[in-house]
């Protein structure tokens, strides 16, 4: 049957219709390649007033996770070129689509020669996992975030579906709906999928580990292209977590005090009663879980509480080599109470605390405390990774010029304002940052370690760094990020990846990128709602280019609804080389609507030009200029302006009610940079409704 966005997006191609409606007999057959096909005599398209419609009948998912089918049509756009020295002909009989067709497709009235499938969702998990669970589990705790190239109804994917087992009984929930997180640490609001309320797992066994995973189903595609987090391993990738439930530890956890002027290392009291473990401090941190290991055996259920009496220093005093916690646990380091977050200081020394503190994958969460490091860090084991949270707190790293995790490390960022940054603060190196959510900081040198970066604010950064590790499955999401030396360069081959609902504000004057996907192989990039400033080659966005240095292939992308600053491709044309064709599914907008751009291409050329596509997709809107701003009437716009000159910075890129950026996206995602619900028939392009 075909759904309420199919009948929109029907109605909507269809309206001024001058000859246009369903093709029988006329197009023949699909192309291997999934996205051109072969057309008997094609006339000189008219995509918005006389649409020629071809019908698909495709598999795909329900908000249920479920099989189903969708009625949906594609357009033809453009009759194909030849290539290069030929460019100036047409094709006899080759034509390009609107979107990629799928060889789990049926197409009325051709034959589908597709060989490209719908491929799996690009996802991770928003929050952390660890941590001691009784009778419930926190919706908040299985938080999904999740894209794909075919979203729909405003959802990007059709659903979400989690098991939470021990191993013998398997609790099932599903959620279909996204929702903004409404974490405490967020600078922006981050969109998930999670549960709609909290998960009763009474049923599962006591004082064991559980596993949690998920499938993310899309809204088109088969088996094949539903993501499984239990077909993946290591923390960094979307794979199964882990947590530890002990209903007797949820209800009265193990505190241990800690008091830098008055505690001790051997007479600290650990305690289910908070005021007794209050009333005999432990010295340092170290000592606190050396004196749960002697008076309980092990590390489960202990929330060390770090009192006003004056900055504990960590260390490595008295840890052996046997490791202490149960798999999935964690040891939680926060304020006392009647400290404020200012008063509870833990200076990283000039050591490497290897604590031992899990026998599968051992972690320390430090939540709402300040840290004033002076050197050292942490480091895990071989066998069993330490994951260190950092979590609603304030970070001082005081320009040490190493990251704080070492070998066998992996960190987590929450709502950390990160003061005096150095370089190698966050950057890609041994040790993974898994997720660097709700940072809040001016980082004048720092390279951020992009994976999974969402709802941070992010002013004066160096760039985002991938370093040697893969880039396939990488997110970057729901972020403000201002004054950037430059923005995002995929520089290597990449399978899978989310730039959604950014706001990139450009005010410097050398001429840079903000986004660049160039020279190398592209597959399944979803690039929707960002907003770029800038002005004309300051900030421009360079994507999906095949050059002669490095042949390569673009394929199965998303390119909706962004407003650019100024948006080049490369190709056949511009380095004279007929053997560069691996962009022309987004030459031809293949994948490609509601697009935006305030200034002509860097060659002046225009559409069709050497620098830039041949067709942008449907409702395209771009520059003509490179002087003069295609304006979509930004609220209050503080980026690169003409000259170029350097702009001030903190602009309101909300768009003014007569902005030609509106009612021209399709609609992909609930809501926008804001918060606010986007329009469910077509939303305004950029990171704002």
């Amino acid at each position: 049957m075909r759904s309420r966005y199919d009948l929109m997006r029907m109605m909507f191609a269809r309206r001024g219709n001058g000859g246009g409606g369903p093709i029988l007999g006329q197009l023949q057959s699909m192309n291997a390649d999934g996205w051109s096909a072969t057309y008997s005599s094609p006339p000189n398209f008219d995509p918005v007033n006389g649409p020629k419609l071809v019908s698909l009948t495709r598999q795909g998912y329900t908000t249920a996770g479920a099989t189903t089918t969708y009625a949906e049509d594609l357009i033809c756009t453009q009759r194909i070129r030849q290539a290069f020295p030929n460019d100036a002909s047409l094709s006899v009989d080759q034509v390009a689509l609107s979107d990629f067709v799928y060889s789990t497709d049926t197409i009325t009235g051709a034959t589908n020669n597709s060989t490209e499938t719908s491929p799996k969702p690009v996802a991770n998990w928003a929050r952390p996992d660890r941590g001691i669970v009784g009778n419930t589990l926190a919706k908040e705790k299985l938080e999904v975030v999740a894209f794909h190239r075919n979203a729909r109804s405003r959802e990007q994917v059709a659903c979400v579906e989690w098991t939470i087992t021990d191993g013998t009984n398997t609790v099932t929930v599903t959620a279909s709906t996204s929702v903004v997180s409404g974490h405490s640490g967020d600078r922006q609001p981050v969109i998930v999928y999670r549960p709609a309320s909290d998960v009763n797992i009474s049923s599962l066994n006591d004082n064991a580990t559980i596993t949690i995973n998920a499938k993310v189903y899309p809204w088109i595609g088969a088996a094949a292209s539903v993501l499984d987090s239990s077909a993946n391993s290591g923390l960094r990738a979307f794979s199964p977590r882990k947590m530890y439930r002990s209903t007797s530890l949820a209800a009265a956890p193990m505190f241990a005090y800690v008091n830098a002027t008055t505690g001790n290392y051997t007479t600290g009291a650990v305690s289910t009663t908070a005021a007794t473990a209050e009333a005999t401090p432990c010295l340092t941190i170290q000592g606190a879980m050396l004196r749960a290991i002697a008076v309980n055996g092990n590390l489960n259920g202990l929330v060390i509480r770090v009192m006003n009496g004056g900055k504990t220093t960590l260390d490595n005093t008295g840890f052996g080599a046997t490791l202490t916690s149960a798999e999935g646990n964690e040891v939680i380091v926060t304020r006392d109470p009647t400290a404020t977050q200012a008063q509870a200081i833990i200076d990283i020394a000039a050591v490497t605390l290897r604590p031992r503190v899990g026998t599968a994958g051992g972690c320390i969460r430090f939540l709402d405390v300040t840290f004033d490091r002076t050197a050292g860090g942490f480091m895990g084991e071989t066998a069993s990774p330490l994951l260190v949270v950092f979590d609603s707190m304030i970070f001082d790293n005081n320009s040490v010029a190493a990251s704080p995790l070492s070998t066998d490390c992996a960190g987590a960022w929450l709502g950390v304002e990160i003061q005096a940054p150095s370089t190698s603060l966050m950057t890609a190196g041994l040790r993974d940052n898994i997720l660097i959510r709700g940072v809040l900081t001016g980082l004048s040198t720092l390279d951020v370690e992009m994976w999974c970066v969402l709802g941070c604010s992010i002013t004066s950064m160096s760039n985002f760094a991938f370093g040697t590790k893969a880039r396939s499955g990488f997110i970057c999401a729901y972020n403000r990020v201002r004054d950037y030396n430059s923005g995002m360069s995929l520089d290597a081959d990449t399978v899978g990846f989310a730039i959604v609902q950014n706001l990139w504000e450009c005010i410097r004057t050398t001429t840079t990128y903000t986004l660049q996907t160039s020279g190398f192989n592209y597959t399944h990039g979803i690039i929707h709602h960002n907003t770029c400033t800038g002005f004309f080659s300051v900030g421009r966005d360079n994507l999906f280019y095949d050059q002669t240095s490095n042949p390569s292939t673009s394929k199965l992308n998303s390119v909706k609804g962004n407003i650019h600053n100024q948006l080049n491709n490369k190709g056949d044309r511009f380095d004279s080389n007929g053997a560069l064709l691996g962009n022309w599914s987004y030459l031809y907008g293949v994948g490609c609507a509601g697009e935006f751009s305030q200034f002509i291409d860097a060659q002046n050329g225009g559409t069709g030009g050497t620098f830039a596509q041949a067709y942008p997709g449907l409702r395209a809107k771009l520059g003509t200029s490179n002087s003069v701003r295609n304006d979509p009437l930004f609220t209050s716009y503080q980026g690169t302006a003409s000259g170029p000159t350097a702009g001030a910075g903190g602009g309101d890129y909300t768009v003014a009610g007569g902005s030609p950026a509106k009612a021209m996206a399709d609609p992909v995602l609930r809501f926008d940079l804001a918060g606010n619900t986007r329009s469910a028939v077509l939303a305004t392009a950029g990171a704002y409704e």
